[in-house]
């Protein structure tokens, strides 16, 4: 009895010996860039995970001088250890008006509250090592006002799965 038991334990232990591409569902990622921002700071957390695609939920937060971003939104990954990122985010901003005029809002008020949409298209590539599993992207990030207002932006940045 001992040794069926035994058998069984080494065969239900077996696969996971050869799964090598197990991520976290949990990942945070520093970017140079962003929606709307100089530095953006996001957490992701992977809903679906397949074997060439990936569909996450995110929320991030990012500064550009005295303009506050908070994107959130999905992506969705395609591919193995190179990957198209494709996501929409939507992002509230907290914009100085004095500094930024009256981009993507109508107010006039010092501080206002200003909300867009942001599309992303981008390039994730998987890295995998001793210290765990991380990944680098590269990203087309534009943020549409919905009051009117186009702001072209981008983000570099690394990621960390925990």
């Amino acid at each position: 009895m001992k040794k069926i038991m035994i058998v069984l334990l080494i065969l239900i232990m077996m696969p996971s010996l050869w799964a090598d591409d197990v991520f976290s569902k949990h990942s945070l990622s520093i970017n140079l860039g962003g929606p709307g921002a100089v530095a953006t700071f996001e957490y992701q957390y992977q809903i679906r995970s397949g074997e060439k695609s990936g569909f996450s939920l995110t929320a991030g937060m990012g500064n550009a001088l005295l303009m506050f971003s908070f994107p959130v939104g999905f992506n969705y990954t395609y591919g193995d250890k190179n990957q198209l990122l494709i996501g929409a985010h939507f992002v509230p901003l907290a914009i100085y008006s004095d500094l930024f005029g009256s981009f993507l809002s109508a107010d006039s008020d010092s501080w206002q509250i200003a909300y867009a949409f942001s599309p992303r298209f981008g390039y994730r590539r998987m890295i995998t090592g001793p210290g765990g599993n991380s990944y680098f992207h590269i990203y087309f990030a534009p943020l549409f006002g919905f009051q009117g207002g186009f702001f072209p932006s981008g983000g570099i940045g690394w990621g960390v799965y925990l």
